[in-house]
């Protein structure tokens, strides 16, 4: 078990494991392992990590010393990068983008860094599981890999703790608190996938006009499509949002949208599926 010390360990094999070796990612805490959870904003911004309910810490003190510890042994000894406090900026930068599409140029002249740095970093984030990609659906695999992909966090208190939110109150009025619902909804199906040893195969949609999908799961025996809002009363916009875009998916025969507030139903073949039953409903 390597835990962020997977790039050091990594990079000092000496010989190819190809075939010899089985990786298991454990991401944090998913809301079932937890047994779920009452208010939807005190759940976010205490975020999934395991040891804060271990060992019943305040979230904010023990990610300060998390972010910290991240960056003076992780960063510093494992990729060598020189400037940490220009480092720990961009960390934050990216914390405010959790959800939107990756513009590495524009973090990049926020930052005052270059461009290709700017990537570097992103690849550093990633591969420590700090943040993921998520790469854009289109019918020709090749596109997905050459288009703009989203830009996630892996916990949603990481980026309230990056984001200076003390209170979950805090987390209930700010900004990006639809973007940081996003996050937990998306990280959920990560986990989901990556606890059963399933390589997933999650994407986001964007048409030429525009038109959005926050997730596209192909893993799922029937292709599904996701609208996520954080919204507590649900709208028949958002279902019929979703049916207008789904004709121009093959084979996409599942719509639900995961959203903030506590009453499932169906609405004119549109699952709303309150985001304390994610597991149950989705994955169940």
């Amino acid at each position: 078990m390597t835990g962020s010390q997977n790039l050091q360990i990594m990079r000092g094999v000496s010989q190819s494991l190809a075939g010899r070796t089985a990786l298991a990612s454990l991401l944090p805490f998913s809301l079932a392992e937890l047994g779920g959870g009452q208010d939807v904003w005190e759940t976010l911004w205490r975020g999934f990590f395991p040891r804060i309910f271990h060992d019943n810490l305040n979230p904010t003190e023990a990610l300060a010393f998390y972010t910290a510890t991240y960056l003076e042994r992780d960063v510093r000894e494992l990729v060598k990068v020189k400037d940490l406090s220009r480092f720990s900026q961009f960390l934050r930068l990216c914390a405010g983008r959790t959800g939107q599409l990756l513009n590495a140029a524009n973090l990049a002249a926020d930052c005052g860094i270059a461009g290709k740095t700017a990537m570097e970093w992103v690849s550093i984030l990633e591969a420590s599981y700090i943040i993921r990609r998520l790469s854009p659906w289109f019918s020709n695999v090749s596109k997905r890999l050459s288009k703009t992909p989203k830009m996630y966090f892996l916990d949603t208190g990481l980026v309230c703790y990056l984001l200076g939110m003390d209170s979950p109150g805090q987390l209930a009025n700010h900004p990006l608190r639809g973007a940081i619902f996003e996050t937990f909804v998306m990280t959920e199906f990560w986990k989901h996938y990556a606890n059963g040893g399933v390589t997933d195969r999650l994407f986001h949609y964007r048409d030429g006009a525009q038109r959005e999908i926050d997730l596209l799961d192909e893993c799922s025996p029937r292709r599904l499509l996701v609208e996520i809002k954080s919204g507590q009363t649900p709208s028949a916009e958002w279902g019929e949002t979703l049916k207008r875009i789904s004709a121009a998916i093959p084979g996409a025969s599942r719509l639900c949208v995961v959203y903030g507030g506590r009453l499932s139903q169906v609405r004119s073949g549109v699952e709303y599926v309150p985001w304390s039953r994610i597991g149950g409903e989705l994955f169940g």
